[in-house]
């Protein structure tokens, strides 16, 4: 029998005693059934299992019980909970990719399945502590921060009480915008760097900054679809995190080139001076406006390749 034929005969499985009746007429090849194989998995400790199981069929069982099978007398709610607490893990863990790869074609979606199994009371019922509760929480938050779903993340938080500030401000993609801030150090540093783009014609300096932008845009989505495998998905979550990136390297474009850019290019600005006697944020802003720019979307893209070399997590994740 293959995967999808025994996924098909199961999916439809509601309760544990349908599931067993289901599970006794499919054999393996050494003449046990997997119905033989149910049993052991229910009166095992599924703390106690390993992550993931040995074959992509018990690991179908496993999230079959977790999020499938309603309770009932033979399967109660606190059983239920432990193996949502484990199908949690399997989702969360890096080394069960292989399998979610192969469940595509079920449609099943691992983050779906995270969402349904905290909305449930099973699972925060088997944590005794509410410190547990928040640790878990705060881990799957981060889970989905990983995966450039911010949105997902976000909801999770609000739903964790007492969480301090000083929390929260990992979820506002700290690590980019350090990135961003470490990418201006070799633009603002060297004078050359100012001027390249006061000597550019206009045209030229907005190609460079769209190039740097779709290089910047496309690192993302390559880097998305890696870790979700969905291509118009990863498309989605990418463009907001590379809009919100830009916008904080504007905002530090802007401030820096007004800031110190008259200190840097003081032959410029004396101009100013002379004929205006104020130098005002509006003229300022017209003499450094290709500064600013190229500034912004290099930034943007030095930060995010610097963070690709610095380490393997994802610009999304927090410090």
């Amino acid at each position: 029998m293959t995967m999808k034929d025994f996924y098909n005969s199961m999916k439809n499985t509601a309760n544990i005693s349908e599931l067993k009746k289901v599970l006794a007429s499919i054999q393996l090849p050494d003449g046990t059934t997997y119905q033989t194989i149910l049993e052991k998995l229910l009166t095992t400790d599924p703390s106690e299992l390993p992550v993931p199981l040995q074959s992509p069929q018990r690991m179908l069982l496993a999230r079959h019980l977790a999020v499938e099978v309603s309770p009932e007398d033979s399967f109660t709610g606190e059983l239920k909970g432990k193996w949502q607490r484990y199908w949690l893990r399997c989702c969360l863990k890096d080394e069960c990719n292989y399998f979610f790869s192969l469940f595509k074609e079920f449609e099943i979606n691992r983050e779906n399945d995270v969402e349904a199994i905290i909305q449930e009371e099973y699972l925060w019922n088997v944590i005794n502590s509410e410190e547990g509760k928040k640790f878990y929480k705060q881990t799957i938050a981060e889970w989905f921060l990983k995966r450039y779903n911010k949105k997902k993340a976000k909801s999770v938080l609000k739903t964790i009480t007492g969480i301090k500030w000083l929390d929260k401000i990992r979820f506002w993609y700290p690590r980019l915008i350090v990135a961003i801030l470490i990418g201006f150090l070799p633009l603002i540093t060297q004078k050359d760097m100012w001027l390249m783009p006061l000597n550019l014609s206009e045209i030229f300096v907005v190609f460079l900054s769209v190039l740097l932008f779709a290089l910047s845009y496309g690192y993302l989505v390559y880097e998305c679809n890696k870790i979700i495998n969905d291509i118009t998905e990863a498309r989605k979550r990418a463009s907001c995190v590379c809009l919100q990136g830009f916008l904080i390297s504007l905002l530090f474009s802007i401030f820096i080139c007004l800031s110190i850019g008259p200190a840097i290019l003081n032959d410029r600005t004396e101009n100013i001076i002379e004929s205006n006697c104020i130098i005002t944020l509006l003229e300022l802003g017209n003499l450094f406006w290709k500064d600013i720019i190229f500034f912004a979307f290099s930034a943007l893209f030095i930060g995010i390749f610097i963070q690709l070399l610095w380490e393997e997590k994802t610009v999304t994740e927090p410090l």
